[in-house]
């Protein structure tokens, strides 16, 4: 079973609407803090 919360993410994406990974990859570190 899943314990405490669960946030969804959004995506960074560049101007030219790919996915920044490099900024993704912090947010979701930033999360499991």
């Amino acid at each position: 079973m899943i314990k405490g919360s669960i946030v969804a993410l959004v995506s960074p994406m560049f101007e030219d609407g790919t996915i920044d990974y490099d900024s993704y990859r912090n947010l979701i570190e930033m999360q499991n803090q």
